[in-house]
């Protein structure tokens, strides 16, 4: 009797232990997104920029709601599309991208770290 109890306890903590670890496994790949997204929708005169997407987060240490403004902690982040490509968005996708981009590259350059801040650092010719 004490091995069938002792085998059912044993099951149940194995299986507690692979569901936890599966859900938390799960929704740090949800969070993560794509390593680089290509950012070539609203190009006119620029090249697409290739948008290093893992570096920034690293760089970021995770802290989405830098860049992805309207996230609360914990929540699924949305595509910078998903609002400013909207009709009737305060600021439209381009503005966006370059005042977000722009200004964090502004002060990383004078912080003394290095970061494009020239045109042709972010929109490169292929």
């Amino acid at each position: 009797m004490k091995k069938i109890l002792g085998g059912i306890l044993g099951i149940g903590l194995l299986g507690t232990i692979l569901l936890f670890g599966l859900g938390s496994r799960v929704e740090s790949e949800i969070d993560k997104g794509a390593d680089s997204i290509t950012i070539s929708t609203i190009q006119k005169m620029q090249p697409p920029v290739v948008f290093p997407h893992k570096n920034h987060q690293d760089m970021l240490s995770g802290k989405c709601v830098e860049c992805h403004h309207t996230t609360k902690e914990g929540e699924q982040t949305v595509s910078c599309a998903s609002c400013h490509n909207k009709e009737g968005a305060k600021v439209v996708l381009k503005d966006a991208y370059h005042k977000k981009c722009k200004d964090c590259h502004q002060k990383e350059a004078t912080a003394g770290k290095k970061a494009p801040t020239k045109c042709n650092e972010c929109h490169k010719k292929s």
